[in-house]
């Protein structure tokens, strides 16, 4: 069977969203994380602690949530439609669930042991940083995977 139109377009969408994830943490990778290491450790904390304040209340909502719900109908269809050619689709959704989990597992818990530190203590930034920017580069990486590989499976 040939692919629906509704799930070529759905896959787009979410190949979208993904793309924009995607810039957000290579962004954040290449010269937010350069720029705050460059701070004295406590400002650096205060810094990321109102990031981090401001990112769940942002647009950036709509592409996170977005790409991983988008995701996961691209799963769904896929198997209960079984179009020819979906599984680069579905590889794409996969990154894109991937890096949703990514960040609820990795990147959330660091960003709340940031916001319950002290921004004065030295060791709250070096606890962060490293293991924070490993996860983001991690997204990152997966992100444009997906992005690819949906961007194939549209096509």
């Amino acid at each position: 069977m040939s692919t629906p139109t509704w799930i070529t377009i759905l896959v787009w969408v979410v190949a979208a969203l993904t793309m924009i994830n995607a810039g957000i943490y290579v962004a954040f990778s290449t010269f937010v994380l350069p720029a705050l290491r460059t701070l004295p450790a406590s400002d650096a904390v205060r810094t990321m602690q109102r990031i981090n304040d401001k990112a769940p209340r942002s647009a950036f909502m709509v592409p996170f949530i977005g790409s991983a719900l988008g995701g996961a109908a691209v799963i769904v269809a896929a198997l209960v439609v079984r179009p020819e050619g979906i599984w680069w689709s579905i590889g794409g959704a996969v990154a894109a669930l991937a890096a949703f989990i990514l960040t609820a597992s990795v990147n959330v818990p660091l960003n709340n042991a940031l916001a319950a530190s002290d921004a004065t203590a030295p060791e709250a930034w070096r606890r962060f940083d490293r293991p924070w920017a490993a996860s983001n580069h991690l997204r990152g990486l997966i992100s444009i995977v997906g992005t690819v590989a949906l961007s194939i499976g549209a096509a």
